[in-house]
């Protein structure tokens, strides 16, 4: 039986989830940061939340199905196996702590503002804040990353080098996306008054 073949297809499924997750998060969070009234707020809420669970589960069929693979077929320091995992990590840790926070935090504000009506200001601000999106875009990146890095099988300077590099334009491109959509949202609040 071709046990590796197998094993490959738990780690693309892993690969399809935690990307999933990503998907969703950069489809709606424009939606999100641009929703005017609380009843949108909570539907676009409502769609990261079901997303939530997908980078855990995503990351433990990756986590899982990488080990076999090394242990069937690459045993050895190579640098796809030891930076994909160590990234797979890092993003596992880093959305549970800055997305879970982040959506925490909104949805407090959102339970807090009643059921319709305007955006609150302190709702706006937590919503709009730079830094979760863009560790989230970085996080995206990264994982891209991971896959190049994988499919290419790189050396240990070049898999580091594209993570970082990926990493670090998600996070800038992440940073001006919600600039700008916190731009929108100051414009738009200065033509209601």
């Amino acid at each position: 039986m071709k046990w590796y073949e197998l094993v490959k297809i738990v780690h693309f499924l892993g690969l399809i989830a935690v990307i999933g997750f990503f998907v969703i998060y950069s489809r709606a969070g424009p939606k999100l940061r641009a929703a005017t009234d609380l009843s949108e707020v909570k539907v676009w809420l409502g769609v990261l939340e079901l997303s939530r669970p997908m980078v855990p589960g995503g990351a433990v069929m990756l986590l899982a199905s990488g080990l076999t693979m090394a242990w069937i077929r690459w045993r050895g320091p190579y640098a796809f196996i030891g930076v994909g995992m160590v990234t797979l990590i890092i993003v596992w840790v880093l959305v549970a702590r800055t997305a879970g926070a982040h959506l925490r935090a909104m949805k407090a504000g959102a339970m807090n503002s009643g059921d319709s009506g305007s955006v609150p200001a302190q709702l706006s601000r937590v919503i709009l804040a730079t830094r979760p999106w863009s560790t989230l875009f970085a996080l995206n990146l990264a994982t891209l990353g991971v896959l190049v890095v994988m499919t290419l099988k790189l050396s240990w300077v070049g898999a580091i080098a594209t993570i970082l590099v990926l990493s670090a334009l998600g996070a800038f491109v992440g940073a001006r996306l919600v600039e700008s959509d916190r731009a929108k949202h100051t414009a738009r609040s200065s033509d209601q008054q």
